[in-house]
């Protein structure tokens, strides 16, 4: 039966390369991009590769929430009948200047913890048509040198770029943890990953720096989550993978009470009903 996948930040970079190796597993792509122009050019390059599947895409901005709560309607217009089966929030930014949301929020934090998490409450429904249905959650080995400021995430206090990207990284593999914990053995299945250490824009114009791992390198973790048995990947529910592997997390990541702190926070500030606790 052929999968089918959602893919944010899919025009370029990592996620360019993500939707290109799906393609060639014949699986059914949704891809998104901030505009329909940036789309345009993938989408062409993606129906040219032999055996793809069908191709098709959505636009918005995802620095904004109530543009994410349409995405996620709309995503659920073009699924019509069919499941879910991969939600993959591939898309992160790296702020140099400080910059709010429409809704106020930093955007270091917005796009790449609001969002995401918000895209996993929002699209439960369409996960769980699907029996394999999984969550996977671009985050960064940098969330270990992440700090969660619960009385300042939107660093009002004075803005550090680098701090802030540590700690939305830091949220998304906390909001994973516990997400999967709340899903419990029979639902969609969340995980988390490091993409590698490549030169994308983000890396190049945020950290100053020249990635060591090629662009398939950092496709290569993503792909693997989308496409291994969901038997093989259960018993790793909540996990943070790198290089294909489970990996070490932040140590405040084996506190389950700091999870569930940061998940049902995160719920809050998206005015989402939190799951129950299992």
């Amino acid at each position: 039966m052929t999968s089918t996948i959602f893919i944010t930040g899919a025009t370029d970079g990592i996620g360019r390369r993500t939707a290109e190796s799906l393609a060639a597993t014949g699986a059914d792509l949704i891809i998104h991009g901030r505009t329909q122009a940036k789309l345009e050019p993938v989408i062409a390059a993606l129906e040219a590769i032999p055996g793809h599947g069908r191709v098709q895409s959505l636009a918005a901005e995802l620095s904004d929430l109530q543009a994410v709560r349409e995405l996620a309607t709309a995503l659920e217009d073009t699924l019509g009948d069919r499941p879910l089966d991969v939600l993959l929030n591939n898309a992160g930014v790296f702020m140099t200047e400080a910059a709010r949301s429409p809704q106020g929020h930093e955007l270091t934090w917005a796009i790449n913890h609001l969002t995401p998490a918000l895209l996993c409450q929002l699209l439960l429904p369409s996960l769980r048509r699907s029996p394999t249905a999984r969550c996977i959650n671009v985050s960064s080995m940098v969330h270990k040198q992440g700090e969660l400021r619960w009385d300042d995430f939107n660093f009002d206090g004075g803005f550090n770029d680098r701090a802030a990207y540590a700690q939305s990284k830091l949220a998304m593999v906390l909001f994973t943890i516990e997400l999967a914990r709340r899903l419990g053995d029979s639902g969609p299945i969340a995980v988390s990953l490091h993409p590698g250490v490549i030169s994308t824009k983000l890396l190049v114009d945020g950290f100053k720096m020249q990635g060591r791992d090629s662009l398939d390198d950092g496709a290569a973790t993503s792909i693997y989550l989308a496409l291994l048995p969901a038997a093989e990947l259960r018993p790793h529910a909540g996990g943070y993978f790198k290089r294909k592997q489970i990996d070490s997390v932040h140590p405040i990541a084996h506190d389950a009470q700091v999870c569930a702190r940061l998940y049902e926070r995160t719920c809050a500030l998206l005015g989402v009903e939190p799951l129950s606790p299992r």
